[in-house]
């Protein structure tokens, strides 16, 4: 009887393994779908300094708690950036230099205003799950913008 009961666990043994298998890959499967889409963003950076100097970039959600937003960090010498991770949504892209000349900036847009001069606002960013915009440049750097949302501070 020891001999008959041994030899039923064998013969199920491969099926226990693929019942394991299945069940396995059909959480990794669920896991899949239930992770919210992302998408992502990238441009170039057009600093007035002769050399573009390290900076923070970060994209804020329109939102009035600015909740989600995603920022990145970028080397001196780096003229492009990209920012992963973003949850669908409205965007202001905004930009933050430690040190010198030209400390803001951000994806702006020219407006046509009755009075001259007329500065340029920021540009809102529309991302879809599972896309990637380009040109979302960063052209415009300012010494001091007071109507520029200040950035999250850094986890």
């Amino acid at each position: 009887m020891i001999m008959r009961s041994r030899m039923h666990d064998d013969r199920n043994a491969p099926l226990a393994a693929l019942a394991l298998i299945l069940a396995l890959a059909g959480c990794a499967a669920a896991d899949e779908r239930t992770r919210p889409a992302t998408a992502s963003i990238e441009g170039v950076i057009q600093h007035p300094a002769h050399a573009v100097p390290a900076m923070r970039i970060c994209a804020l959600s329109t939102s009035d708690t600015r909740e989600p937003h995603r920022c990145t960090t970028t080397r001196a010498g780096a003229d492009t950036y990209r920012i992963d991770g973003l949850p669908p949504g409205e965007y202001y892209v905004f930009a933050e230099v430690a040190t010198g000349l030209h400390r803001v900036g951000g994806h702006m847009q020219v407006v046509q205003c009755i009075r001259a001069p007329c500065p340029e606002q920021p540009k809102t960013v529309t991302v879809t799950a599972g896309t990637t915009l380009r040109d979302i440049d960063l052209t415009h750097f300012y010494d001091k913008r007071v109507d520029f949302r200040a950035l999250p501070p850094i986890d």
